[in-house]
């Protein structure tokens, strides 16, 4: 049954033969035609629907029962199950084991009662809850009469809760068949403790027991405990010693050999011959066929067994296993690496690639591209390098991934040439590695800052568009968008980043936007940065991080887009804005005609830029004496000297240089030098007189031209 939304309610009610379905929905419509095309007349005798009252009736033809799940919060899924006849099962010993499939589902179910309505039933904590008030109810201090009654009121009100549970699917009652005297218990392995039954180990009271999937993973965890090496937290290496599972034989007899053995009397699983099937499959890098056989039965090393299923087929790791084994040497470092763990230690790098080289040929090709890109990440070049020489040892072709490593492996020694070289020979091979080499190729690209030819940008194009509801569909969408920026496509880019902000995820759409608008501040011209910017929204506030925000509204106020550069710098929280952005605001304030503004917005700014903007607002304020003082202060004498004649400051301009040259030339004449005998000097005659009154005009002239060019006719006039 599909609900119109995830919020219709509705209600499963009947016991017997006949049910009663109610949905919440006035427009209900069903359609009963093709429903006994799926099931048999002898489970489902009759189905009525009654689409005014919102019910649907039906009647079984069997002795069963209808359980209900949920999927995808709007598909009601009615199994229609037979009854466990009640004679093979012993009342006082039941085992109830805790569905956790089904938890989702049991939080919307709801029962309809007498009345009509819909009332809703305890939580799990409340029910909890609940029942801990009835134990310590019952275990009261008091007469003998009186507990026992209220023993027995605990008793019913605890068969209640259960039962309630057990209905709502929290609760799976299990049969628990008694064991012949003569039938002794399989021997336990160390992942799975059997502990024998004891009838009266809860005091007579009963016998009940719950069990959910937390003791599964925590039985694991203790037997995985036991395996490791007494004093040490490392896993022993015959644990790990994947070549030795398997021998010469082809795969397909060596797994019907197993398969053979697999089952036992009374179809027991045979846990010797599962773990060793499991270890072939491992072995052979099938790791779906190793996870069903562990899903089967609880053999020895399953956590690690499991673990290694997921590695062998370049799955991510499913649980800590290995990473927690990086600090020991040999196998366990391996898979700890691959499972994505640091190594530190240089003679645990040295162990790995010495387990990878005694590793079966099969096994080095099919994980040495994985394990020398796992080393070159963590720094260790060298082993990175002695990985794939040993891959590269072996006749035949070599893996797709194994290009890709040594390209990975080429830019981490700075070789680009030969990283684009082998990453463009995976990308033409269309291999199942084409698209990782596709994506690791552009960026390579962005790395060096080089745009990539129209021939890969148009290939990631397809590629993304080909896969673009796969796994790899955002990271071709990514890569497709910084090919197109590298080759400063800013109106493409943009496009592109639009879709992937509707199907991927915002924090890498944000990442990306911010990439934009630091390559629209370098590389686009006027007319490009602002028909993006403005005409194309990217102005609004909180569109970029507030680094690349404060470049781009730098960029508006020099081209003097005052209001758009303000708008791009609002979306700072008060008493959060840096420095740069103060400074960029103090700015707007002035260009605008507000030098009190501008100084409030650098209010204990230090610097040079801030000195700069406070004598500009001070001179914008006619605070022209103050405005010269700063800017002498910083050392820019000419803004100080004009400042200074803006102000009519004329003590501070006496002692600039040009204006002491004018007071020189403006002093007394020069008066002839007469000698003490009464005869005028040779240098006194008219010709001397005349040449030093020529050197005095120039003198003059250029003092007078430094003057003007100090202070043009227009600020003059201005002022």
């Amino acid at each position: 049954m599909t609900l119109p939304d995830a919020t219709t309610e509705w209600a499963l009610s009947g016991t017997g033969e006949t049910y009663l379905v109610t949905v919440a929905d006035p427009a209900l419509k069903v359609d009963a035609g093709s429903v006994f095309g799926r099931i048999r007349r002898d489970r489902l005798k009759e189905i009525v629907a009654d689409e005014a009252k919102g019910q649907i009736r039906l009647v079984l033809n069997c002795r069963c029962q209808i359980k209900t799940r949920i999927l995808k919060d709007r598909y009601v899924v009615f199994d229609i199950r037979d009854r466990v006849a009640k004679t093979n099962i012993r009342p006082d010993r039941f085992v109830f084991e805790l569905d956790p499939i089904e938890m989702e589902v049991t939080r919307r179910f709801r029962f309809a009662e007498t009345g009509g309505g819909m009332p809703t039933y305890p939580s799990k904590v409340e029910a909890k809850e609940r029942i801990s008030d009835i134990v310590e109810a019952a275990t009261a201090p008091e007469s003998a009469v009186d507990k026992q009654k209220a023993l027995a009121t605990a008793q019913s009100e605890l068969f209640e809760q259960i039962g309630r549970a057990a209905t709502q699917s929290l609760l799976e009652p299990v049969q628990v068949l008694p064991q012949r005297a003569s039938q002794k218990p399989e021997s336990a392995s160390f992942l799975q403790e059997t502990t024998e039954r004891n009838p009266d180990r809860t005091g007579g009271k009963g016998n009940m027991a719950a069990h959910n999937a937390m003791d599964e993973f925590l039985t694991l965890q203790e037997g995985l405990s036991r395996a490791l090496v007494p004093g040490s937290r490392c896993l022993p290496e015959d644990a790990l010693d994947i070549g030795a599972w398997a021998d010469d034989r082809t795969i397909d007899a060596q797994v019907a050999a197993l398969r053979g053995k697999l089952y036992g009397e009374f179809d027991a699983i045979n846990l010797s011959a599962a773990q060793e099937l499991a270890r072939l499959y491992v072995h052979f890098t099938f790791g779906v066929e190793a996870r069903q056989i562990l899903n089967m039965a609880a053999v020895d090393d399953a956590l690690v067994l499991l673990e290694m299923s997921y590695l062998v087929e370049g799955l991510p790791p499913q649980t800590k296993v290995f990473q927690e084994q990086a600090e020991c040497a040999g196998p366990s470092a391996l898979w700890a690496l691959l499972s994505g763990a640091r190594l530190s230690e240089e003679h645990v790098v040295t162990s790995v690639v010495n387990t990878f080289n005694n590793m079966p040929r099969h096994l080095r090709e099919h994980l040495g591209g994985r394990l020398s890109a796992a080393l070159n990440r963590q720094g260790h070049i060298e082993a990175a390098e002695l990985v794939l020489n040993a891959v590269e040892r072996l006749n035949g072709p070599k893996p797709p991934d194994f290009g890709v490593a040594q390209a990975k492996l080429a830019s981490a020694k700075g070789d680009h040439d030969t990283a684009n070289e082998k990453l463009r020979e995976v990308v033409d091979n269309n291999s199942e590695m084409s698209l990782d080499a596709i994506v690791d190729l552009i960026d390579l690209h962005v790395r060096q800052d080089l745009a990539p030819t129209s021939d890969t940008i148009a290939l990631v194009g397809a590629f993304a568009v080909e896969h673009k509801h796969t796994p790899y569909g955002p990271k071709l969408r990514r890569a497709h968008y910084l090919a197109r920026l590298q080759a400063r496509e800013h109106g493409s880019a943009l496009d592109l980043l639009e879709e992937i902000e509707k199907l991927d995820d915002a924090n890498t759409v944000s990442d990306l936007r911010d990439m934009l608008g630091r390559s629209l501040v370098a590389h686009a011209d006027d007319f490009e940065f602002l028909e993006l910017s403005v005409g194309r929204g990217l102005v609004a506030p909180g569109m970029f991080s507030e680094p690349v925000a404060v470049l781009v509204a730098e960029r508006l106020v020099d081209r003097g887009f005052l209001r758009e550069a303000r708008q791009q710098l609002q979306a700072a929280l008060p008493g959060m804005k840096s420095d740069r952005r103060r400074l960029i605001m103090a700015r707007i304030a002035l260009d605008e005609g507000l030098p009190r503004r501008a100084e409030a917005e650098i209010l204990g700014l230090s610097g040079r830029d801030a000195d700069e903007l406070r004598a500009a607002a001070r001179a914008a304020a006619g605070d022209h004496s103050k405005a010269a003082a700063l800017l002498q202060a910083i050392g820019d004498i000419p803004a100080a000297t004009e400042q200074a004649w803006l102000g009519g400051d004329w003590q501070a301009l006496a002692e600039t240089e040009s204006y002491q040259k004018l007071a020189l030339l403006n002093g007394e004449p020069i008066e002839p030098v007469v000698s003490h005998d009464g005869v005028e000097p040779l240098t006194n005659g008219i010709l001397s007189r005349n040449r030093a009154l020529l050197d005095e005009s120039v003198d003059v002239r250029s003092v007078i031209g430094e003057l003007l060019e100090m202070h043009p006719a227009s600020q003059a006039e201005g002022s």
